[in-house]
């Protein structure tokens, strides 16, 4: 809770109480702790992990995400509390959701993931391409992970691979004879 000091000063304050039974009396013993530093500091931490441009979050064993920055929002468009409330694999694509499991254990089990993809939902219902990197905390109780949206990057290169398909299958039925070649230092080099 928030106390106020005489002075007008806001500080963050923690309470435990227990009572205590003496001789008859009942006692109950009060003790304050400040945490205004600690709050201070985390403030400084979401301001730092909400500046971040990839998609950030902590996520707990158990398959529900802990904390999310505002970049989530803008790539997948559900709130920061519609992902926290449900579990991490309803968001993420039904072909991918198996290999996504198999990574997660292995990181409960103490190893890092680098440039691990899947496919997560968003909110208007199409999938966007993530590539991750992950490690776990020391106890195996929280991941860490950085997601970059690379859909279009994806997009770019299946648009690239049909494009070369047509291209070579152009090449291969085309009934007379084609050369392309490269001018350098005003000689040609043929390529084909």
């Amino acid at each position: 809770f928030v106390l106020k000091r005489k002075s007008g000063e806001h500080r963050f304050a923690s309470m435990y109480s227990v009572t205590v039974d003496r001789g008859g009396l009942h006692y109950l013993v009060t003790v304050f702790i400040d945490l205004t530093k600690r709050k201070k500091a985390e403030a400084e931490l979401d301001r730092f992990f909400n500046m971040l441009p990839d998609m950030a979050c902590v996520a707990s064993a158990d398959g529900y995400f802990r904390k999310l920055n505002m970049e989530w929002e803008r790539v997948l468009g559900f709130s920061i509390r519609e992902m926290m409330e449900q579990p991490m694999t309803s968001f993420i694509h039904p072909e991918d959701r198996e290999k996504t499991i198999r990574e997660i254990e292995k990181q409960v089990k103490g190893e890092s993931t680098i440039r691990f993809v899947n496919r997560y939902r968003a909110k208007d219902q199409a999938y966007r391409w993530l590539e991750w990197n992950a490690a776990p905390s020391p106890d195996g109780l929280l991941l860490y992970a950085a997601a970059r949206d690379i859909t279009d990057r994806r997009l770019t290169e299946k648009a690239l691979k049909n494009s070369e398909i047509k291209f070579h299958e152009f090449f291969e039925n085309i009934s007379s004879g084609v050369a392309i070649y490269e001018v350098v230092n005003q000689g040609a080099d043929f390529i084909f």
